[in-house]
């Protein structure tokens, strides 16, 4: 079942996120397996499958990069990270190597206040890259030509994770 028509929104990119989590409510009340605790054995393996989808759905539709790539694999076949397509813009490699020394140099001298800093850079550029990500599918209908574009949102919020635990570890 495509995930999109499990939860009754248009296959974009842009979505409604609180519609979204609205319907994941309503799915989930409908199929949790504990409804189905006094239900013969068939049917209760049929509720926790239909209840994994919906979960597997959600999840891949509530994170902007999974549901890019969940599009593109729908629409072109293709998978935005395949192992061997490892191209990614010069300029955008370049500047992530020097984002990287900072947020070492920042972490090495404990220092909070930059890794901040660096985490708001990196969730406005994830913003900006989002935004980008919409044009080239829902205006543009180019699936194809967005792969480079949700490449670098997976790398950018692969980042910002590593910087979430880097500030972490000064907390603790």
């Amino acid at each position: 079942m495509n995930f999109f028509s499990l939860f009754e929104i248009a296959p974009r990119f842009a979505i409604d996120e609180r519609a979204l989590e609205v319907k994941f409510r309503a799915l989930q009340a409908q199929t949790h397996p504990d409804k189905f605790a006094s239900a013969s054995d068939a049917e209760r393996r049929a509720a926790e499958q239909r209840s994994a989808l919906v979960n597997d759905a959600y999840k891949s539709l509530k994170d902007p990069v999974s549901r890019s790539a969940y599009l593109i694999e729908k629409t072109c076949a293709l998978n935005p990270f395949d192992e061997r397509n490892t191209k990614m813009p010069v300029h955008f490699l370049h500047a992530q190597i020097e984002l990287r020394e900072e947020i070492a140099e920042a972490s090495l001298a404990r220092n909070a206040e930059a890794l901040e800093r660096i985490a708001a850079s990196l969730a406005n550029d994830s913003q900006i890259m989002r935004s980008k990500i919409g044009t080239i599918m829902d205006d543009e209908g180019d699936y194809r030509g967005a792969i480079d574009a949700v490449r670098q949102l997976r790398f950018l919020q692969k980042v910002a994770s590593e910087v979430d635990v880097a500030l972490e570890k000064l907390d603790g």
